[in-house]
């Protein structure tokens, strides 16, 4: 994506923007461009995009991936969405995020009549089709000839190995990420033909491009490049068919394109998951730390003092802003289930919130115009808390089927999954007629809840702002309740055998933990929680927008609770706080910028340095008062500890027969 922004900057008007923003204030400026003194041709504009390329695969290797080398995969995971977090808000900063379209270099025309079909074929799929399988084959006799690409593979088999041939990893390591980096850089200038350029769209690229790679079974670059090709003419032949009177509307055209990177990365993983190769990297570096809380109702309930009284000294935007952070915490609440007690790092929790928003909505819709909407959206008219929980329990259907995968895979490739379900989520149901209505696709008005009688929506009536007290209520209630939960969850056995399971999943077994049933339960129990925070994301809010449910949204959830500590409710109330539009947000678009590039590097950072989040930085605080206060009585003086004192001793008793 950014080096496509390079070429198009370079056309257009001769500047490359680097990737970094002035972050000294004052007089001293950081040079953020460079200018060549006017629009350059489209060589010269490759050749910019290719440079940039090189520039961040060597950043990234040495600052972000070299120092993860022996850290567990959720860090890897987690720094590369940091990176992604960084990279989008840089090219939001430097570019804007309106969709723009640029000239590419690929030729231009048409074949018509394509063997006679009647169909018309365009040079520049042609150009891209013939380009990719070069650069397959390069890379397979790159790989299977040359010596640097047999040490290659022989330090991916055996790292130790390398060393002992002479090879070392972190050299081999750098190779690789420059000849990577240039070839996603030369794809993304090749996709300006075929797609417009955004800092969001662009990087959804990937889906589909890893669905390619896992068909070769990240092994093989010939079968990769044939396999996108094979996939393009399927999404092709796809969304041709929904053209048809006799295909379902259900399934709209869109929707099946997306659906078809999704349904190839589910089969592969499912079919030959355990066959997928995985870095014998050693893992020297723990998990990020789930720890216990002692009193999880002394908790709760400081919880809701604090709650309580932000909102009675608050209202109208800061209220607002309050109710985003705590439906905010509900989401992140959901991902320290599921990524922080059992180590499934997942993509699509946002997206299992707008099912379970958009079905209470529907079935909470009875065809009545809404004073906000031209549009009605027709319903059995349910009454709200029983709307609410059907949409809970679709959201939790969903998050089992999402699940399923996950019985054979983990680390990344589920991560994959869960982004490609939340990809295809966006075209499936939220801009499908068929579950949501006439308004899919739009702005869906949100009929105004009620629960047993009293108005819980967020706009007050009277005033027309949105601070209405019964709304704010309801949140920290749920709120609450669903963290009372989570941490009772670590306390018992159940989040103990979360732990195993993401610890090791063979040891786990071993023990006669049933792997399965483990895994099938956090996903169910994230859902949930996903899906309740969804439904008070539709009270919200007077309309339902497709834009609400971005992946990149979801992932700027799980990037700050993993900066606050993704293991811990402490993690949750900071990564909350930190939310977009929250207690903390700043009303200037310079502000929200920072925010996003900020928020990367703490990611990045975080991952290397303090994988347990800023949670955790309190613990040798709390660990010197402990010591302190054990040290002393409660008067202050220091506890006699003679000899025939065996206070903080552990007595060892023999063992006896029997």
């Amino acid at each position: 994506m950014y080096p496509a922004y390079g070429f198009a900057t370079l056309r257009e008007s001769g500047q490359l923007f680097l990737p970094w923003f002035d972050f000294i204030p004052g007089p001293i400026d950081v040079p953020v461009r460079i200018d060549a003194g006017g629009p350059t041709s489209a060589l010269g504009g490759l050749v910019g995009a290719l440079l940039l390329s090189v520039l961040l695969g060597l950043a990234l290797h040495f600052f972000v991936f070299g120092p993860l080398r022996s850290s567990p995969p959720i860090s890897k995971i987690i720094a590369s969405l940091g990176v992604l977090s960084y990279l989008q808000a840089i090219a939001a900063h430097h570019f804007g995020t309106r969709p723009r379209r640029v000239e590419g270099i690929l030729p231009d025309g048409t074949i018509e009549n394509v063997f006679g079909l009647g169909g018309n074929l365009a040079h520049d799929r042609i150009a891209l089709g013939a380009i990719a399988l070069g650069v397959g084959g390069v890379l397979w006799a790159y790989y299977r000839f040359t010596m640097t690409g047999l040490a290659t593979r022989a330090a991916d088999e055996s790292s130790n190995g390398a060393v002992m041939l002479g090879w070392s990893p972190g050299r081999l390591a750098s190779i690789n990420w420059l000849i990577s980096s240039v070839i996603t850089g030369l794809a993304g200038v090749l996709f300006l033909d075929l797609t417009a350029l955004s800092p969001a769209g662009y990087t959804l690229l990937i889906v589909p491009a890893l669905g390619a790679a896992l068909l070769a079974n990240l092994t093989s670059p010939m079968v990769a490049a044939a396999g996108g090709i094979a996939m393009g003419m399927v999404q092709s032949a796809a969304a041709r068919l929904a053209g048809f009177d006799w295909w379902p509307e259900a399934i709209p055209a869109q929707g099946i394109r997306s659906a078809v990177p999704l349904i190839v990365i589910v089969l592969v993983q499912i079919s030959r998951g355990h066959l997928l190769p995985i870095r014998t990297t050693i893992v020297t570096r723990p998990q990020p730390r789930a720890p216990l809380a002692p009193r999880p109702l002394l908790t709760v309930a400081l919880c809701a003092l604090v709650i309580a009284w932000l909102a009675a000294t608050s209202g109208g935007s800061s209220e607002a802003r309050l109710v985003t952070t705590l439906i905010a915490a509900i989401l992140m609440l959901s991902s320290v289930v599921l990524v922080g007690f059992l180590g499934q790092v997942s993509l699509a929790n946002l997206a299992f919130a707008g099912i379970a928003a958009y079905v209470a909505v529907r079935l909470a819709s009875d065809g009545t115009p809404s004073e906000y909407s031209i549009f009605v959206v027709d319903g059995p008219g349910l009454p709200d808390p029983l709307a609410a929980l059907l949409g809970v329990v679709a959201a939790t259907v969903v998050g089992l089927l999402v699940a399923l995968p996950a019985l054979r895979i983990r680390g990344i490739h589920l991560a994959v999954v869960t982004l490609a379900a939340a990809a295809a989520a966006a075209q499936l149901v939220f801009a499908n007629p068929a579950v949501v209505g006439a308004t899919a696709g739009a702005n869906t008005p949100v009929p105004q809840p009620e629960w047993f009688g009293a108005y819980v929506g967020s706009r007050d009536l009277a005033t027309g702002r949105s601070d209405n007290t019964a709304f704010t209520v309801l949140v920290a209630v749920f709120l609450l309740t669903s963290m009372l939960g989570v941490l009772n969850l670590r306390r018992g056995m159940s989040g103990r055998r979360m732990l195993a399971v993401r610890a090791n999943e063979r040891s786990a077994a071993a023990l006669g933990i049933d792997v399965t049933g483990v895994k099938l339960l956090g996903f169910g129990i994230s859902a949930a929680i996903a899906g309740t925070s969804g439904v008070m994301i539709a009270y919200a809010r007077t309309v339902l927008s497709i834009q609400t449910w971005s992946p990149f949204a979801g992932i700027t959830n799980l990037t700050l609770l993993f900066i606050g500590g993704v293991g811990s409710v402490g993690g949750v109330i900071i990564g909350a706080i930190l939310i977009p539009a929250g207690v903390l947000s700043s009303s200037a678009s310079e502000g929200e910028f920072l925010r996003g590039a900020v928020s990367g590097i703490a990611m990045i950072t975080i991952a290397i340095k303090f994988p347990n989040g800023l949670a955790s930085l309190g613990r040798p605080i709390i660990d010197w008062v402990k010591m302190r206060w054990n040290a002393t009585d409660p008067h202050g003086n220091p506890r006699d500890r003679g000899v025939g004192d065996t206070s903080g001793q552990i007595e060892i008793l023999p063992v006896e027969s029997g």
